[in-house]
């Protein structure tokens, strides 16, 4: 049996975390594991002390200045 895909999403918004668990409900994705979490520091955060094969990110979250940490980060 095959691990099941680790999704980050980085949302700060919980409705809009619901709304994507729902639609991720609906996909092939349906069986994923995913950890939420609502800033870009804690994010890293989890980053760094785990793997993840899928980041999903708010282009808009609240402690975000620009993307540079993540392009930055080396798993």
């Amino acid at each position: 049996m095959s691990e099941a895909v680790r999704i980050l999403l980085l949302e700060d918004n919980s409705e809009h975390q619901e709304l994507f668990l729902t639609y991720l409900g609906m996909t092939a994705l349906a069986n994923a594991d995913v950890t939420t979490t609502p800033s870009m520091h804690s994010g890293l955060a989890l980053l760094e002390s785990s793997v993840f094969d899928i980041l999903l990110l708010d282009l808009y979250l609240n402690d975000r200045r620009s993307l540079d940490p993540l392009l930055q980060h080396e798993p």
